[in-house]
């Protein structure tokens, strides 16, 4: 969905000035960054100082935290986060409360605030969005660990689906492993030819059958459409297919 084509436009919005704050920080996150490595990159683009020892995590995230509270009002922007940071571990003070939400349930990664997002989109019924919590709710143990919550927030939005036969064609996706994606028109006579979509008067019916429900798979993110006929699922969705497997075999 061009994330960071969206947040750019954000960003220089921002530095226009129109709306005032006394830092504006953009940090992309490398897909393997800890803790230690965020603290440094959004201390370098404030170009302040902070303690150099590695091992006072904690210290650094006090002194990271003191410098931001002091200048007032701040945006911090995180690029390309694959992984949930602790705001806390890292100084990132809060000025917000705890409020039980969808988006909290998001776990912070914006691919999944994405999918759960697009699935209860033009919703504008406050009891189904009560309703769409509490089952989020339901669904989430605080047992279970960050990785199980991520893929249980992707199988709310593919529950919401609510067609069996869509549900089944996703399925499918996971099978395909091809990184240049996923031709369209492949995909859908894989999908007639499995019996997947259900049978109409000509194949042509049934390749414009098999085009809406391929569009509804990618309005509601779980397919991601890449150009020149193709699309692909995202590893998230492919690993969260393999977790509901594992649950039906487990049960």
């Amino acid at each position: 969905v061009e994330k960071t084509s969206v947040v750019t436009l954000v960003n220089n919005e921002f530095l226009k000035g129109e709306i005032q704050f006394k830092i504006i920080v953009w940090v992309t996150v490398a897909r393997k960054s800890g803790v230690i490595e965020l603290q440094n990159k959004i201390a370098n683009a404030m170009n302040v100082n902070i303690s150099e020892d590695d091992e006072y995590e904690t210290l650094r995230a006090g002194m990271l935290s003191e410098i931001l509270s002091e200048n007032g009002r701040f945006v911090l922007i995180l690029d390309d986060e694959r992984v949930r940071f602790s705001l806390e571990n890292v100084g990132i003070p809060e000025s917000f409360g705890d409020p039980k939400s969808i988006v909290e349930h998001c776990v912070g990664l914006s691919l999944v605030i994405v999918i759960v997002a697009s699935s209860m989109r033009g919703e504008d019924s406050i009891p189904i969005w009560r309703n769409a919590l509490a089952e989020l709710n339901r669904n989430i143990s605080s047992t279970i660990d960050f990785k199980d919550k991520v893929y249980q927030q992707l199988i709310f939005s593919y529950n919401q689906l609510k067609n069996r036969r869509i549900q089944n064609c996703f399925f499918t996706c996971a099978l395909y492993r091809e990184n240049l994606g996923i031709l369209k028109e492949q995909l859908i006579r894989n999908w007639v030819r499995k019996g997947l979509i259900k049978e109409m008067d000509s194949l042509e019916a049934n390749m414009d059958n098999g085009q809406a429900m391929l569009r509804t798979l990618i309005e509601n993110c779980l397919l991601e459409n890449i150009g020149k006929e193709r699309v692909k699922m995202h590893d998230l969705a492919t690993n969260m297919v393999k977790f509901i497997i594992q649950e039906l075999y487990e049960s």
